[in-house]
């Protein structure tokens, strides 16, 4: 017999004894007939191991190595008996005994300990998996193999990380399914090299792939019913727990906010879109509710919560009715603002300007109480040519003074009370004044025309004061409140006049008679917003040009501050048709309040798991799904935190801040220890045997 070295796969070298005539072949299959023979031999000792210390540790160690245990035992006692076996005696170098090399010791120790494992996990073949796991837990908590996974995704496709990222995104089945689906692959790669029982690389290659094909499947597919049912208890859960339905109902308020994010940096996830509903928040003001501060999603959620059973319904219908009784001191708050008029009354301005002008007219006046003047040629001519407004001057004068003056009667010489001629005066101003509202224009100027020469005799006939008339004197002192009264009465109908007139007129104004005509324009603005009409016009004045025109015209460059407030109101306005829907679905939403199907279908769940029915569990999973229903709790909560408004609402807002984030980055940290679970769950025996080919 001959001695010929054969290099093993891993490169190791071994002394087989063959036939000194043999060929290569037959060479190679004596190697494998005494290595078979030498490794089945440690195995079966292995198996017949009774020491139930040696049997337990032997299984345990499998768990946090992840099925490398067999072989990190191997390599530990494979270099401990290298190093320590004894030197050949003289009758072994006679009889041809050779000293074994690291690998033959390597391999004996590693197939006893596969022995003795097999031999433990036939004896107690739940028992055995179960204390691995139990062992591998702390591994799984810390998760290496996801932490890796995810910095290697990051660096291959920044945007699927950015899609994967929880702290910034939502979590949702399909990106929760795919966490455990990779973190399962990755843990059954590992466990099934592991578990591998192939001699070389090629072969354990195939089992680590058929490890990572097995751990993703049952990954994906289980990921989704581990949180449903961690729904149905959750659901159980916050009907009896304030705090767990409280936390619950900001959660669902947070990701209805997230969704409502505007602007690219906001909706990417880049940057926390809770700031953004702040800030929106404050400057909505003191009216203002969370559900205000958010978009489509938040206003759609709360109105579902206002069509469902529960409290919402009720608070939402207060709010809006407050909301609504308010309205219009908010928009004349508003505008007394942006015109800096600081509440001024129409009334009482009008009354406190005629009385100033009253009082500074009133000496010259004096001085013409009493008067008469000389009908002269002039006199007469003018009296001829205001014949049609006689009667309105003498009914004026008999008012005044309760006397009779005929001004048809008065001949030349005669003498005519001054005062009576001023009344005429007046006449013709309320008559010019009249013909223009009706349009004949024509007509006002010629009116105004006799007017002016009335005006031009008197002034001549009156009393000098320093070569002045005291009549003029006394117009003067009268015709500076009086400007004024225009201006707020100009004012006044500014929402009904139109925009190029108001804006020609505001031209010629002086400061005075602009903060006059303000006052008045105040007042148009508090009878507007008087009126659902009004109200409806001013908050749509976007869509209406006339009104927008003449609002600009009234606030020139405040126009911007008035219309950002009105734009705010607008906004409140939008929470208004929450819980106005159908009746039809209030009352099907009630009817399903009390329905206790998600309770029969939680049991049905439970029983065809119990009896390992696949089609079962996945039937009773689709429809608790289905079915599951927010407790009523859990919905006055969310109603209570979308409906705060001021400190609360700012509170509320601040608390959701990063719940979401932590939330998500919780629900994918569970999605991934579930992966990684299930993943060596699927490299097991009883499961994997199953899935195999």
């Amino acid at each position: 017999m001959a001695v010929y070295e054969i290099t093993a796969p891993d490169g190791a070298v071994f002394e087989v004894e063959a036939p000194d005539d043999a060929t290569e072949e037959q060479v190679m299959t004596f190697a494998q007939q005494q290595m078979a023979g030498t490794q089945m031999g440690q195995y079966q000792e292995g198996r017949a191991e009774g020491n139930p210390v040696i049997r337990g540790l032997s299984n345990v160690i499998q768990g946090p190595t992840f099925g490398f245990g067999d072989e990190l035992v191997g390599a530990i006692g494979g270099a401990y008996k290298t190093l320590t076996q004894p030197d050949l005696t003289l009758s072994d170098l006679v009889t041809g005994k050779q000293r074994k090399s690291f690998s033959e010791n390597y391999r004996d120790t590693r197939d006893y300990m596969r022995g003795v494992q097999d031999k433990y996990q036939e004896d107690f073949p739940i028992g055995s998996i179960a204390t691995q796991f139990m062992t591998a837990a702390p591994t799984l908590a810390v998760n290496p193999l996801g932490a890796g996974a995810n910095r290697t995704i990051a660096a291959v496709s920044p945007k699927a990380a950015a899609w994967l990222n929880p702290a910034t995104k939502l979590t949702g089945p399909v990106a929760n399914a795919t966490r455990a689906a990779v973190s399962g692959a990755g843990y059954g790669a590992v466990s099934g090299a592991g578990e591998s029982r192939a001699e070389d690389l090629s072969g354990i290659a195939g089992d680590a792939g058929m490890g990572a094909a097995k751990g993703a499947l049952i990954s994906g597919v289980m990921q989704p019913v581990q949180s449903i049912l961690g729904a149905a208890g959750r659901n159980v859960t916050q009907r009896v727990s304030d705090s767990s339905a409280g936390n619950y109902a900001q959660q669902k308020v947070a990701q209805a906010l997230a969704r409502d994010a505007k602007g690219s940096i906001y909706s990417s996830g880049a940057v926390n879109p809770s700031g953004q509903v702040s800030a929106r928040f404050g400057k909505l003001g003191p009216e203002a509710t969370v559900a205000d501060a958010g978009g489509e999603n938040t206003r759609q959620l709360l109105d579902t919560l206002a069509t469902l059973p529960g409290k919402t319904k009720d608070r939402a219908a207060t709010m809006i009715r407050d909301r609504q009784a308010g309205r219009a001191g908010r928009l004349v708050s508003a505008a007394d603002d942006a015109l800096g008029t600081r509440g001024a009354g129409f009334t009482q301005t009008i009354e406190a300007l005629d009385s100033a002008r009253r009082q500074a007219a009133a000496p010259y006046y004096r001085e013409l109480e009493g008067l008469a003047t000389q009908v002269d040629d002039d006199v007469l001519k003018l009296l001829g040519r205001t014949m049609g407004i006689h009667g309105e001057a003498q009914k004026l004068y008999r008012l005044q003074t309760g006397e009779d003056v005929v001004l048809g009667t008065l001949k030349k010489g005669d003498q005519v009370p001054f005062a009576v001629l001023d009344t005429l005066k007046q006449s013709l101003y309320d008559a010019a004044e009249s013909a223009k509202r009706q349009g004949n224009n024509k007509m006002a100027r010629a009116i105004d025309d006799v007017r002016v020469q009335l005006t031009g005799k008197l002034d001549a006939v009156a009393p000098k004061v320093d070569g002045q008339s005291v009549y003029k004197l006394a117009r003067d002192a009268y015709a500076g409140p009086s400007q004024l009264i225009d201006a707020a009465e100009m004012g006044r109908t500014a929402m009904r006049a139109d925009a190029f007139d108001v804006a020609s007129n505001l031209k010629g104004m002086s400061q005075s008679e602009i903060e006059a005509f303000r006052v008045g324009a105040l007042q148009a603005l508090r009878e507007k917003s008087g009126t659902q009409s009004g109200q409806t016009s001013l908050l749509k004045m976007w869509m209406e040009p006339s009104t927008r025109d003449r609002l600009k015209a009234i606030f020139g460059k405040d126009y911007r501050t008035f219309s950002a407030e009105v734009a705010k109101e607008a906004r409140l306005k939008g929470l208004e048709t929450v819980g106005r829907g159908s009746q039809t679905a209030s009352r099907m939403y009630g009817a399903g309040d009390l329905d206790v199907g998600p309770i029969l279908d939680t049991a049905n769940l439970a029983t065809s798991a119990a009896r390992g029915s696949p089609t079962g569990m996945l039937a009773g999973a689709s429809n608790l799904w289905n079915r599951v229903r927010t407790p009523e709790s859990v919905r006055d909560a969310m109603g209570r935190i979308l409906l705060s408004q001021g400190q609360e609402g700012a509170s509320n807002l601040n608390a959701m801040g990063g719940l979401l984030g932590r939330i998500n980055a919780e629900s994918a940290a569970m999605a991934e220890r579930s992966g990684a679970f299930y993943g060596l769950l699927g490299s097991q025996a009883p499961i994997g045997g199953l899935l195999g080919p």
